[in-house]
């Protein structure tokens, strides 16, 4: 995950959707920071920063991911 012009890190992502996800941040950026997230095998996938509480944030996809990608990512975490 690579937030605004921060260095890439890994990060655990919670409750992944085909048009967003939440993960647990040390500083929330600010609502609009452009998120850039890479899965395993895929295209980097562009997102932007919704809201922060408590150490996590929401984010949106900026395009929807396809249920076939959807369904990949979610095949991939399962089988680990």
């Amino acid at each position: 995950m690579k937030i605004g012009t921060r260095a890439w890190h890994r990060a655990k992502l919670a409750d992944l959707t085909p048009s967003g996800f939440q993960v647990a941040t040390f500083d929330a950026p600010a609502r609009g920071t452009p998120l850039y997230i890479r899965f395993a095998g895929l295209q980097m996938q562009h997102a932007e920063v919704c809201w922060g509480k408590d150490g996590m944030v929401g984010c949106r996809f900026l395009s929807e991911l396809s249920s076939y990608v959807f369904e990949h990512i979610v095949g991939t975490v399962s089988a680990n």
